[in-house]
């Protein structure tokens, strides 16, 4: 039976009773935190990752007597599917204690284990047995939404931080600038959320002193339309059924473990 408090803090107008700096503005955020910053934040916003996080802190963080999180840092990864039994992909979070109620830049981030963040990306690749003093065997997992080319290129990228020396040349847009692309949409997707109309928002924005996140009013129509796309698309690959939520699309629950409760819940 669900709790009648699983409640994500972002999706509906009027669920948050403020707004500080750091739910929106996030070009304070050093260039290595960018990753678990954003993958912190859209967790905010992901029904499966809240009701696992309330499940979680209900039972004391305890499992088999053993505290679950490291160093107070809770963790968790869920996957996505699009029908198939198979994960499309996965996404995960680092979430140190406030989690939920505190944006990441309001949090102790001093005992969060960087190396554990499980980065997006075209091919997982992890030693079979990483204590064993012969060179390891390796498991590949492919992400199916990159093309073969990206998947290829990753793996690319893998041999040449494993043999060679690390490509110094980069092309294109580098990942931590996509991020900050990404977070400043989110941030103008928050407050227009909260604020209610894009006029209040850039009042709002102006008594904080702090430069509005776009100055075309159309980007920040682009913004929320694009934040909106990726969380429904979240919600509804994660497979978690919520009653505040409408009945979603059947193929995205088939094969994962939400089917059973779905399917009491719509008789």
């Amino acid at each position: 039976m669900m709790p009648e408090n699983v409640t994500p803090i972002w999706q509906w107008p009027g669920t948050k009773e403020s707004l500080v700096l750091e739910d929106w503005y996030f070009e304070n955020c050093p260039r290595e935190e960018l990753e678990i910053c954003w993958a912190y934040e859209i967790a905010r916003h992901v029904h499966k990752m809240v009701w696992d996080y309330q499940e979680d802190k209900k039972n004391k963080f305890k499992y088999g007597g053993r505290d679950i999180r490291e160093n107070g840092v809770w963790m968790n990864t869920i996957d996505l599917y699009e029908g198939g039994e198979e994960p499309v992909d996965q996404i995960g979070v680092l979430a140190p204690s406030g989690f939920l109620n505190k944006p990441y830049l309001e949090t102790n981030r001093s005992k969060i284990d960087k190396d554990k963040f499980p980065v997006d990306k075209p091919v997982y690749i992890k030693p079979v047995n990483a204590e064993s003093r012969i060179k390891p065997n390796f498991s590949v997992r492919f992400n199916w939404k990159y093309s073969n080319k990206q998947i290829l290129a990753e793996i690319k990228n893998w041999l040449e931080k494993h043999d060679r020396p690390k490509p110094t040349k980069v092309q294109g847009q580098s990942p931590a600038r996509s991020t900050r692309s990404w977070l400043k949409k989110l941030g103008a997707y928050r407050l227009l959320h909260f604020c209610g109309s894009l006029k209040k928002a850039k009042e709002f924005v102006e008594i904080t002193g702090k430069n509005q996140p776009f100055t075309n009013e159309n980007k920040w129509s682009e913004a929320k339309k694009d934040i909106t796309l990726y969380l429904r698309d979240i919600n509804h690959q994660s497979g978690f059924w919520h009653p505040d939520l409408k009945l979603l699309p059947k193929k995205h629950f088939r094969t994962t473990p939400y089917w059973e409760a779905y399917s009491r819940a719509i008789k």
